[in-house]
């Protein structure tokens, strides 16, 4: 089961890659029936102006080609991990691109919150921010931490750089916890953890901006930890970004 995730992961990624697709293969199909369309008008034309041999010849190239619609599917299916590829080998052309951006204007895309089994709605996902506000024993059962995660795999390919930063402020007078924490999805290397701050800390009542750079492993993945311990009052966090960084 974990070996079919993994290669589902790889080829098929579910960060942002499936729209786009999906956009250009419906595409694909329209202009090609609309160019199939004109095509045969074109050559009706040619026809009645050749020969005989000529109307014969191009009749036969031009006969109606039955399509199996679940032959078709199979084919785009097939198509997607070459897509994927190009789309990889594009970005690796670039000395810095965007791979991912969230500023939480569609609630919970594809993040897990409470990875640590906190207690529901300490946090969620509210205008626009994620919001960390656990109230007294929320998350003792998480040794009093607790946050939100996201695995990235969408342009993110062995030995290159990445830059992960967001957002994070507070309500005057918190005392709850903040790290940016990020490593990759097979997490067995404690030495290769990255955190900011190193320790946690309240974030400032105004946005603040934490960050770090991470090279990605063999994997060729990112997960992001929104990574908070208990306290009180309310902390908000906006503007997750990851981009590739200059080589």
């Amino acid at each position: 089961m974990d070996d079919m995730r993994k290669f589902l992961n790889k080829y098929y990624p579910k960060e942002k890659l499936k729209a786009p697709f999906l956009i250009l293969a419906t595409l694909l199909i329209f202009i090609t029936g609309i160019i199939t369309k004109l095509s045969e008008k074109f050559l009706d034309l040619i026809i009645a102006g050749f020969p005989t041999v000529w109307k014969n010849l191009l009749s036969f190239l031009v006969k109606p080609i039955k399509i199996n619609i679940l032959i078709l599917l199979l084919v785009l299916i097939g198509l997607y991990p070459l897509y994927h590829f190009i789309v990889r080998f594009y970005l690796r052309i670039f000395k810095k691109d965007i791979i991912f951006e969230d500023n939480f204007t569609k609630p919970n895309k594809y993040w897990g919150l409470n990875y640590w089994q906190g207690k529901a709605n300490s946090i969620r996902f509210e205008q626009n921010e994620l919001v960390f506000e656990p109230q007294n024993g929320d998350w003792q059962g998480a040794n009093g931490n607790d946050g939100a995660f996201i695995d990235l795999t969408y342009g993110i390919y062995e030995g290159a750089k990445y830059q992960i930063s967001c957002q994070a402020k507070s309500l005057a007078n918190s005392t709850i916890g903040f790290q940016l924490w990020v490593h990759d999805t097979i997490g067995n290397d404690p030495n290769k953890f990255l955190f900011d701050p190193l320790t946690f800390e309240t974030p400032p009542t105004s946005f603040k901006t934490y960050k770090v750079v991470f090279q990605a492993t063999d994997s060729n993945s990112i997960r992001i930890h929104l990574h908070g311990r208990e306290g009180i009052g309310k902390i908000m966090i906006t503007n997750v970004v990851v981009e590739k960084v200059k080589r």
